[in-house]
């Protein structure tokens, strides 16, 4: 069963670029994993400070898979003090 997940992430005050940098950089590595659907980085509009990712994964397994990779824990390695905030969601298709 696919996994879908929305994170919604914040970053450190005067941090915004270097979180971007490392938010797309992350998505590169993601998405040549086995088992990742889609892995993509949003900006908003109207805030600077804000990311979303929009992943989709094959199955739980694979997202446990991706959440032990090494490019994942280098993110959340160097992001400590470009990341004020991520709340993960997984979600559901309503259509």
């Amino acid at each position: 069963m696919e996994i879908r997940i929305i994170a919604d992430i914040t970053a450190a005050k005067g941090f915004e670029e270097e979180l971007r940098e490392q938010l797309l950089s992350l998505a590169v590595e993601s998405i040549k994993e086995a088992g990742c659907i889609t892995y993509t980085v949003h900006c908003d509009t109207e805030r600077s400070d804000r990311f979303f990712i929009y992943e989709v994964w094959q199955n739980a397994e694979k997202l446990e898979e991706h959440k032990e990779s090494v490019h994942f824990q280098n993110f959340l390695s160097v992001s400590e003090k470009t990341l004020a905030n991520l709340d993960v969601h997984l979600i559901d298709a309503l259509n």
